[in-house]
């Protein structure tokens, strides 16, 4: 599949001057769909501050999750280090923040106040508007049936708004 955009204009520049500059006309076979900055920078002067923009900008990843993924039904295609771009290792990262913090509050560092806990907890909650609760289950729970491959632990929700017995939601 190609992708759906050209690079038409595009310049790069610093306090030392222009680093690239490109001005709209498309390049022929497909060379505008790659960014001629970091070509520049790759092969050209490493110390300019724009070249440490753009090595900066190698590391930057949109986060963008999917339910099957969340849901440990679907592997990670995108694994980074602790969450996966696609939402892998969510419920494990979760699940170990809230324990270190819950051990290091009361049992470790009797200077942290005790409301650390609740405060990380009431963040995450926060982030789902329509969230009561959340814990992180097995992901051989009663919510998935058993012919549906699993891959690890899933975020289980209670949703506010839903009633009679309908409200616990996976991802």
């Amino acid at each position: 599949m190609e992708p759906s955009w050209d690079y038409r204009e595009e310049t790069l520049v610093d306090t030392q001057g222009i680093l690239v500059k490109r001005n709209g006309h498309p390049l022929p076979d497909g060379q505008g769909r790659h960014g001629l900055a970091a070509l520049q920078v790759a092969s050209g002067d490493a110390e300019r501050e724009g070249a440490g923009l753009m090595k900066k900008l190698r590391k930057y990843a949109i986060y963008s999750p999917a339910t099957a993924v969340l849901r440990g039904t679907d592997p990670e295609t995108h694994p980074k280090h602790p969450v996966g771009l696609s939402g892998a290792n969510l419920a494990d990262a979760l699940e170990t923040t809230i324990d270190v913090l819950r051990k290091t509050t009361f049992d470790e560092d009797p200077d942290l106040h005790p409301s650390l806990y609740s405060a990380v907890y009431e963040d995450f909650i926060a982030m789902t508007e329509w969230a009561q609760e959340a814990r992180v289950e097995r992901v051989d729970s009663d919510l998935l049936p058993a012919m549906v491959p699993r891959t690890g632990n899933s975020l289980v929700f209670t949703d506010r708004f839903m009633g009679g017995g309908q409200g616990e939601i996976s991802g």
